[in-house]
């Protein structure tokens, strides 16, 4: 109850920017960001599937547009990471789109729902995050610690003070 009463009723000011890099080194893994691609891509499915890719690559090689099948998650897919890549196209995909550079050109890949022509647009190393990307959640944690901290410092301090006879 004393450490509820002590958690409500202290006072965190507001961390520095100092102290927001300081905590982002420190706790540096719970922050690490995965590896991102983003990647636009023609999806082909049903027994023609092989011919109509073909068809494309050889449209798109030559500057022309290319029809591809609907795709669930569209066209274009923007920064995701190889977990979420695993879950929007099946196993083995992400791997090997991963593995890719980025590059004009369009590559043939297969995945769980079929075939595939993917041009790389931008890879995003994994790693720490810049400070103003996590800003938000690196001030709720500074202050949570902050809190902890002074809520421990508060209890050595009334144990202290305070003696407990038990009979």
């Amino acid at each position: 109850v004393m450490r509820f009463f002590l958690a409500e009723t202290s006072q965190t000011r507001e961390p520095s920017q100092a102290e927001l890099k300081t905590h982002l080194q420190a706790h540096a893994d719970r922050y690490r960001q995965p590896a991102r691609i983003s990647f636009d891509h023609h999806f082909f499915q049903g027994e023609k599937a092989e011919a109509r890719r073909l068809e494309a690559a050889q449209a798109l090689a030559a500057n022309q547009p290319a029809k591809g099948d609907a795709f669930a998650h569209g066209k274009r897919i923007t920064a995701q990471s190889r977990t979420r890549l695993e879950q929007r196209f099946g196993p083995g995909f992400a791997t090997r789109v991963m593995q890719l550079e980025v590059t004009p050109a369009w590559i043939k890949l297969d995945s769980a729902f079929g075939r595939h022509l993917v041009r790389v647009n931008d890879k995003k190393p994994a790693g720490i995050p810049a400070l103003e990307t996590v800003a938000s959640a690196l001030r709720k944690d500074w202050l949570k610690a902050q809190n902890r901290r002074q809520v421990s410092e508060a209890l050595i301090r009334l144990k202290e003070r305070y003696t407990v006879d038990r009979p």
